[in-house]
């Protein structure tokens, strides 16, 4: 077996742009394939377990949590993804919802976790844990 030891991977026709082989005949670009941006957010007590690209978390009334990111996206036509974890009522949906297109910019996103009895996502609360992760391209 070799291993291979390097400090940086640099496209040869493109330096920005590194082409991955994956299943059969298809292809991946690296940059485009990679989370840009993630965040635990340990809710219920407000404090952050672990994040990569994260300068901050704000915690506003209303269950709302604001995500600042430290390297800025391109623009705001990213995708993010998110997890809420809660010991609560397993009868109840739980997702992460933004709060609206005006705090989705390419320097912060804010979300709001909701349960659901299955008839509306109105009901915000604490979770124990509120995890968003995110792909785009950075500026």
């Amino acid at each position: 077996m070799s291993t291979l030891v390097i400090d940086t991977i640099q496209g040869k026709t493109t330096a920005g742009s590194v082409n991955v082989r994956g299943e059969g005949s298809n292809n991946t670009n690296l940059q485009q394939g990679l989370v840009k941006h993630w965040c635990n957010l340990q809710a219920d007590g407000f404090s952050i377990n672990d994040s990569f690209n994260n300068a901050s978390c704000t915690d506003y009334a209303q269950c709302n949590y604001a995500y600042t990111y430290t390297n800025a996206f391109a623009n705001n036509d990213y995708c993010p993804a998110g997890f809420v974890r809660d010991g609560g009522d397993v009868n109840y949906v739980k997702v992460m919802q933004s709060i609206d297109g005006s705090n989705f910019s390419t320097t912060t996103i804010t979300v709001r976790p909701a349960a659901s009895n299955a008839s509306s996502f109105t009901t915000a609360f604490d979770p124990a844990q509120c995890c968003l992760s995110i792909t785009g391209d950075l500026a």
